[in-house]
């Protein structure tokens, strides 16, 4: 293995080969070297006159694939080669017989292959695509009930990119106490930091619309527009040709720091440290994802997370921490207002949950209002009629638009409106500038577009046919993104106000992403597993669709907000003090070779 190419394997080997540690697990991405990891192991330990092997792999036909074009052509190298025997059957695909030890081969979907035997190493690679056995124990479990015999001399190596949270090798990240994460410097203040995909970016970054998207992947992996990092420290540009450099003076530095009792560790590695994947690449997977509505692979094979890691369902205790005073102004940065509004039917009369929200710069937003109206009239009263003072006075702010899910044409009684939509339809067509009728697609099959528009027809009870304008919205794809801004940090861009009390919190957290089945396909999708309602969850979707259909984060920021910031960027500029730049942090080691698997 050149170390060279990925010298962050190196400490995982050194774990491999030292007596401290019995388990060792790699949670990874794709492409960054961690098979080879595994077959190194075993060299070292075949080489070593270590005892008996255990290879697992998640089914039989891997398994022997794996056999027959790794480990072979690896025992036949000058090194490992005395200690193949001449008798032919002694290289099977299921068991490979040495002069001094046994490798055996295994996989998850036969107990039988794993169990009645002692072993003192195993190695199982890609964890997460093992099947399950029914009335058996899991297969991390079964491996490492094959190694008790050897107590603390033994060794096991557990390796995958993961899949959900609940997987086996999320499941050891988690179960660990030396949980590793590998810094590399910046090379321009030298400042040692994880490379997380939170800091990448790229020219054309703002793009929503799925055609343009895929332009800017294309151009992406042309080399047309660039990719590149941006320093959690100095915050200074770091191109793609400095990448590498940086993964070579890199070291591994544990999240809760290094515990000398533990004698399990694990490691985490993303495709932004893999040679061979580079950030252009990285990032036009990001957003063909987007144009797919399915992110998993991105996660998983690109950052080495657990889909939900990025998902879930907002935290109650979040949304708490946001709360703002006061409560019904509008923040001096907020550069426009826009309602939702949730239909609901009960007893044949229509009722509307709705929520008002301020917008400003990067999709920023507070909790304005909500309620619940029982009448037309009071919905209108609630939203686009009402007006709200700006924190500092001096002038007030009224939402530009409500957005008011049709219905689904419940029927309803005693009503001039035949239905739910019938209803919806007339208030849009009396008032079209303001009063959006939006409906939702939460299906398996997403629509192509975020918010898409056709015109519907629409018969009156009384007078001629006309049309309506409806919006279709991709739900799932909104509450992605509604999900996005209530976890981002740092910046916060989403605030809640004195008002999110506990109903209001309920609804907003009735919600998780998690994995469902459609027939025999599962699908990750936000669902209600809860039983609470979520109406304010629909209504701030909703409301969130407004704001993208008339550009929030685009509009300019209100006059007051907008001297502030002029005179505090003044006063800053003549308050700056000039500051040096610093030299790197980090001291290189020469002369020194450390392990048992030396560099080339």
């Amino acid at each position: 293995m050149d170390l060279n190419r990925t010298p962050y394997m190196r400490e995982v080997l050194d774990c491999l080969g030292d007596d401290r540690h019995t388990e060792v697990a790699l949670v990874k991405a794709a492409q960054v070297g961690g098979s080879e990891a595994a077959k190194t192991a075993i060299g070292a330990w075949v080489d070593s006159n270590a005892d008996s092997i255990l290879l697992v792999l998640p089914n039989q036909k891997t398994a022997e694939e794996h056999v027959e074009e790794r480990i072979f052509p690896m025992l036949k190298e000058k090194r490992l080669a005395r200690w193949v025997t001449n008798r032919t059957h002694d290289l099977r695909k299921g068991q490979v017989n040495l002069a001094h030890m046994t490798i055996y081969v295994g996989w998850s979907g036969s107990p039988q292959s794993l169990a009645s035997r002692a072993i003192k190493y195993a190695i199982f690679d890609e964890t997460d695509k093992s099947a399950d056995h029914g009335r058996e124990a899991n297969t991390v479990d079964l491996v490492r009930d094959r190694l008790l015999t050897y107590g603390d001399r033994s060794k096991l190596f557990i390796l995958s990119t993961p899949t959900v949270k609940g997987g086996p090798i999320w499941q050891s990240w988690l179960g660990t106490s030396d949980r590793r994460k590998f810094h590399v410097p910046c090379p321009h203040c030298g400042e040692f930091q994880p490379l997380e995909w939170e800091h990448v970016r790229w020219d054309r970054r703002d793009e929503e619309d799925s055609e343009e998207l895929l332009k800017a992947a294309d151009a992406l992996l042309s080399g047309a527009i660039d990719a590149w990092y941006d320093c959690q420290g100095c915050h200074e540009r770091i191109e793609e040709r400095a990448r590498l450099g940086m993964v070579q003076r890199g070291e591994w530095i544990s999240e809760l720091g290094d515990d000398p009792r533990s004698s399990r560790v694990a490691f985490h590695i993303s495709a932004l440290y893999s040679p061979w994947v580079t950030m252009a690449r990285t990032v036009a997977e990001f957003l063909r994802g987007r144009v797919a509505h399915d992110m998993r692979n991105f996660y998983n094979s690109f950052l080495g997370l657990p889909s939900e890691e990025y998902l879930g369902s907002p935290k109650v205790e979040t949304l708490k921490g946001r709360r703002r005073d006061p409560a019904f102004v509008c923040p001096r940065w907020a550069t426009s207002l826009t309602a939702g509004a949730d239909t609901q039917v009960k007893n044949g009369k229509p009722y509307w949950f709705w929520v008002v929200r301020a917008w400003g710069p990067n999709l920023k937003s507070r909790l304005i209002a909500w309620g619940k109206a029982h009448a037309e009239a009071e919905l209108y009263d609630c939203t686009i009629d009402a007006t709200y003072p700006v924190e500092g006075g001096g002038y007030t702010m009224r939402p530009l638009v409500v957005c008011v899910d049709s219905g689904g044409a419940v029927e309803l009684k005693g009503e001039d409106d035949a239905s739910t939509t019938d209803l919806v339809y007339r208030m849009a067509r009396n008032d079209p500038a303001r009063v959006i009728p939006v409906k939702g697609h939460g299906g398996v099959k997403r629509p192509d577009r975020l918010i898409s528009s056709a015109n519907v027809d629409y018969q009156p009870p009384q007078g001629a046919p006309s049309q309506v304008l409806l919006h279709r919205l991709d739900t799932q794809g909104l509450k992605d993104i509604l999900s996005k801004l209530i976890r981002a940090e740092d910046p916060i861009l989403w605030e809640e106000s004195a008002i999110a009390d506990d109903v209001y919190l309920s609804h907003m957290t009735a919600e998780e992403k998690t994995r469902v089945r459609v027939g025999r396909k599962f699908h990750v999708r936000w669902v209600n597993n809860t039983r609470r309602r979520n109406d304010l969850w629909d209504a701030s979707v909703y409301c969130l669709a407004a704001a993208k259909m008339i550009r929030a984060d685009d509009r300019r920021e209100s006059g007051k907000a907008h001297e502030e910031r002029l005179e505090a960027k003044t006063g800053e500029r003549q308050h700056r003090q000039p500051q040096r730049k610093t030299k790197p942090g980090w001291v290189r080691k020469h002369g020194r070779q450390r392990g048992w698997v030396s560099k080339r």
